[in-house]
Parts: structure tokens; C-alpha cells; sequence
């Protein structure tokens, strides 16, 4: 899901907005438990390219508050 967007993308010029766009169509069709999961990768791979001295801001840091928090039911299944 991230790569058509961001796959051919250097990672220095990666910009928050980039990173909510590839999220967005998960959080517009309430998958947020995949969107929280994809931006963690993505947050990794900034992480490995701030190590490695590939980019120095990890651009997916700041979308993490754009994607709710899933709701837990309080009611018992069925």
C-alpha cells in the first residue's frame, strides 16, 4: 500500500503530508488497526535512515495523531 506512493521517493524528500496520503485510504475506511501497523513501518524505516545517516527527521513522526484510536467494544460477543 505504501510502496506506489513512497517507493520511488528518496527518503530525504519523504514530507509528513506524503505519509498521510498513503494512510488515508485506511483511515477513510476505518482499517486503522493496518494503519497503525503500516505506520510503524514506515517510522522504522525513518528510524534505519536517520541511523545510517540517509535523512535527519523522521517525517512520519507527526502523522501518527491523524489516525484515531480504534474503539474497544465494552460489549460481551455473541
Amino acid at each position: 500500500m505504501a510502496f506506489p506512493i513512497l517507493g520511488d521517493m528518496p527518503i530525504n524528500a519523504i514530507k509528513s503530508s506524503d505519509v498521510l496520503v498513503t494512510l488515508k485510504p485506511l483511515i477513510d475506511m476505518k482499517q486503522l488497526s493496518t494503519a497503525h501497523r503500516l505506520h510503524g513501518r514506515i517510522k522504522a524505516i525513518f528510524a534505519y535512515g536517520i541511523v545510517h545517516n540517509f535523512t535527519d527527521y523522521a517525517t512520519a513522526q507527526p502523522v501518527a495523531r491523524q489516525i484515531l484510536a480504534q474503539k474497544k467494544s465494552t460489549e460481551p460477543p455473541l
